[in-house]
């Protein structure tokens, strides 16, 4: 026979004895001989259990062991109440110490319905003390007490107090029509456990029993033994958060109720009781810490085991900071209560891979917008604790391609840079040196105009763009090229003589640039183009001829270009004479001249008539730098006297006047 076969054994027989011993009148409240020998007799067998029970206890010292131990603790006291008599239940107990007792933590729960101060007007509630005890008195029933079991110490607390039991079969602390007044005698249990388990801080195993406060009828009987095993979730409710929590235990009766102790938190309606298992809704208190949750049987049979209101876990810190942004990256937050388990979810991009590393840290892998901002982090732990965070997200720009390509050394030009992420008032470098002034910034970030100055000649230059939130990005392949002089309006020129308004093409000219000739000279610059593309100039050439010239641009900032062969100088002609006299009206005539510093293919001769303007233009056939002649054609001989002409012979714009006497007959 076990323990628990055992006490129910003495149950029945306590009950059979004393419902024949209350038949008769209670008048010395002793116990007849036949209840004497029935005692004797279940006590023998209780006490044969029990030290069956201890010795198997003893080789354990397992969670469930010591609990074992404590049932059977529970029990033996419950035996000790029942074996008084009602009248001497209260007996010394003083009434400022049993309020004191009452005040202790296990007691609001133990005695949640029962009556435990006495309303207006006095006396109309059933008393929980001796009136006529003091604070020196000895209680029969011990308030508190110690019992050591295999090592393991075990507090033994015993509640008297009164209560109403209904029709219903409740025992409340709130009379209503038909309720009778009773004791309920609550023998609590309490130890720590050795070797951990759900109730390391703390277990508890409680029993009670309804006693008729006068002894007839006889209210002697044990009532239902709740068991409490386990409460799921196991790591507790954080304060304010709402979960389903799983009571498993044994003996849970249909309409049991479900409480905690002190401002641990509020249970909804029970959604399940199975009798194992109770489900019910609860949310956790406004203050953590540790409490007690009971489980009452409308008997009032009741169990409790401890319980945790989390605090909630507190973000007081991210890294990196801020984070970058449109890029995979590993995130720490830092704080306290962080739970494994937790979860992580972001306001904006994406979170990955969240990972528990301690109650004060915890990672996870964070891809943001690349505009960047701002992002708020929540942590929710699996008690259901949640706290936020908010963070910046620095932008992830992007550089595709700039739009022209390439620019003049030391000359400013108007880029587009494209991509994405570009956030107003980022500013920009180029590698190399010069300058970068962005101007504008498209609306969406997808580019950005600037204004480009290199100083150093690069085909493969760098251009970087840094918004203000500190995110940055870098291209390479802007060329920078250097100044350069392609054409000329005019490739020859006349030795010592200026012309005017010729022009020089080529890329970077600026405002103020010179213009220098490699044969002697000068050359005024009169304009630049706006777009560095062109310049006017007067050029004064030397008194040397010469092939092959070159021409210098020179920019105020002393960048420079340097032209091909882009012209020549050639010296003046001169003519000395000439075979074109007595020409005959109507005939053509074979003209000799004679001269200096004539050109092969590059020396012509216009005969200009003061009367009818130019009467001949065409090239002079050169036979030497001093030799060359041309046919007149019929045509051009005009006149019928003797008349004076002008011949200017010159190469290409160079021209040299010389009066010949020509009479045409």
């Amino acid at each position: 026979m076990n323990l628990k076969e055992a006490l129910d054994h003495v149950d029945d027989h306590r009950m059979m004895a004393a419902t024949r011993a209350r038949s008769k009148t209670y008048d010395d409240e002793g116990l007849s001989l036949v209840e004497v020998i029935v005692a004797i007799t279940v006590v023998g067998i209780v006490m044969s259990a029990a030290a069956l029970f201890f010795i198997n206890a003893l080789k354990s010292t397992s969670g469930q062991g010591q609990r074992n131990q404590a049932i059977s603790v529970a029990q033996r006291y419950m035996e000790a109440t029942s074996a008084t008599k009602p009248s001497e239940l209260l007996t010394g107990r003083y009434k400022a110490t049993v309020d004191t007792f009452l005040a202790g933590p296990r007691a609001a729960t133990l005695t949640a319905n029962d009556v435990t101060t006495c309303p207006s007007p006095a006396g109309t509630c059933p008393l929980y003390y001796d009136a006529t005890a003091t604070s020196s008195s000895t209680p029969v029933l011990p308030l508190s007490q110690t019992s050591t079991v295999a090592g393991t110490a075990y507090t033994i607390r015993t509640f008297v107090d009164g209560c109403y039991l209904d029709t219903a079969g409740s025992c409340l602390s709130t009379t209503s029509s038909g309720a009778q007044t009773l004791y309920r005698v609550t023998v609590d249990v309490a130890w720590t456990r050795k070797n951990g388990g759900s109730c390391s801080n703390g277990c508890s195993y409680a029993m009670a029993s309804l006693i008729d406060l006068h002894g007839d009828p006889v209210f002697n009987t044990n009532i239902s033994t709740v068991d409490m095993l386990s409460i799921v979730p196991v790591n507790g409710v954080a304060v304010g958060a709402t979960k389903t929590l799983n009571i498993n235990g044994t003996g849970f009766r249909a309409g049991a109720t479900v409480s905690i102790s002190g401002a641990g938190g509020t249970f909804g309606a029970i959604a399940t009781n199975t009798g194992n298992v109770i489900t019910v809704p609860f949310t956790g208190g406004a203050t953590p810490g540790p409490y007690n949750i009971t489980v009452v049987n409308p008997d009032g049979g009741r169990d409790t085991l401890p319980y945790v209101v989390n605090p909630l876990p507190n973000i007081t810190g991210t890294s990196p900071t801020p984070i970058p942004g449109n890029t995979p990256t590993t995130v720490t937050l830092t704080g306290t209560g962080f739970q494994s388990g937790l979860s992580i979810a972001a306001s904006s991009g994406s979170v990955a891979n969240a990972t528990w590393g301690s109650a004060t840290s915890a990672t996870f892998t964070y891809t943001g917008l690349q505009l960047g901002g701002t992002v708020t982090f929540t942590l929710t732990n699996p008690d259901g604790g949640v706290d936020t965070q908010t963070a910046t997200v620095r932008s992830a720009p992007s550089i595709s391609g700039f739009v022209p390509g390439s620019s003049t050394v030391g000359f400013p030009s108007s880029v587009t840079v494209n991509g994405g992420g570009f956030q107003p008032g980022a500013t920009a470098s180029i590698s190399s040196g010069g300058t970068v002034t962005v101007t504008s910034v498209a609306a969406d970030g997808s580019s950005l105009v600037a204004t480009i100055t290199g100083t150093t000649v690069n085909n493969n230059a760098t251009i970087t763009i840094l918004n203000p939130d500190g995110g940055t990005t870098s291209r390479n392949g802007f060329v920078v090229s250097p100044m350069t002089v392609t054409s000329i309006s005019q490739s020859t020129f006349a030795a010592s003589t200026t012309t005017s308004g010729i022009t020089l093409s080529g890329t970077g000219f600026r405002s103020g640039a010179t213009v220098t000739l490699s044969s002697g000279g000068t050359a005024t610059v009169t304009s630049v183009a706006a777009n560095g593309q062109s310049l006017v100039m007067n050029v004064t050439t030397g008194s040397v001829a010469a092939s092959n010239i070159t021409f210098t641009v020179r920019n105020t900032d002393s960048t420079q270009g340097v032209s091909g062969a882009l012209a020549t100088v050639y010296a003046i002609p001169t003519v000395s004479n000439s075979s074109a006299t007595g020409a005959n009206k109507g005939s053509t005539k074979s003209v000799t001249v004679t001269g200096t510093n004539f050109v092969a293919n590059q020396t012509s001769i216009v005969i200009n008539d003061s009367t009818y303007g130019v009467i001949y233009s065409g090239p002079l056939t050169v036979a030497s730098s001093t030799s060359g002649s041309f046919t007149m054609p019929a045509s051009s001989n005009k006149g019928t006297t003797s008349r004076t002409f002008t011949v200017t012979v010159g190469n290409v714009a160079v021209s040299n006047a010389y009066p010949v006497s020509w009479t045409v007959s």
